[in-house]
């Protein structure tokens, strides 16, 4: 089953609904295979906890903001307890669907070939690290994405486009798609 790995180091399975307090936080499991942190106050910034997917399971995370993640099998995601005041920051390994909660405070995806910066939309974007290729698709509203170390290497997205960033050619390709196949 899915593992949240704290930032202390604690590792917790995520098998049976549970709830505990944990530095100022709450975190609740439920038993639809959904995660989320509650907290009542700012809580100082902390090391980055992470939540891992093995192969065979998929699992929802709800992040303090409200944004709603799902990731599939074999992912891993990185992410603070509670974002800072500048942007809302999360790094992923394999494959999410990421619902954010708009502000004006962006939110960037992160992984080794690419960023995502978004305010507040619904995209997909599968990178797994053996992958010769990440793809981002959009569903809802605009992202902009970036090649990692690429200046020139860009693209805004609107609803329906998916981009795509060859590792090896180091090349972004955009395309119009049935955004709702790449998400199901």
């Amino acid at each position: 089953s899915a593992y949240l790995v704290l930032n202390d180091g604690k590792q917790i399975k995520l098998n049976q609904q549970m709830q505990m307090d944990y530095n100022g936080l709450r975190i609740i499991n439920t038993n639809e295979g959904k995660v989320s942190f509650q907290h009542d106050k700012e809580v100082p910034s902390a090391s980055p906890n992470k939540l891992v997917v093995p192969e065979g399971t998929e699992y929802s995370l709800q992040l303090s903001d409200g944004t709603n993640v799902h990731l599939n099998a074999g992912s891993t995601l990185i992410f603070p307890s509670v974002f800072g005041k500048d942007a809302r920051v999360v790094e992923l390994s394999g494959e999410g669907y990421f619902d954010v909660t708009h502000s004006n405070i962006p939110f960037i995806v992160k992984n080794k070939s690419m960023d995502v910066r978004v305010l507040g939309t619904t995209f997909n974007m599968t990178a797994y690290p053996e992958d010769l290729m990440v793809t981002t698709t959009l569903l809802t509203g605009k992202v902009k994405v970036s090649a990692v170390g690429e200046e020139n290497e860009s693209v805004e997205l609107t609803p329906g486009m998916q981009s795509d960033w060859q590792k090896e050619g180091k090349k972004m390709g955009v395309k119009k798609v049935n955004a709702e196949n790449f998400t199901a």
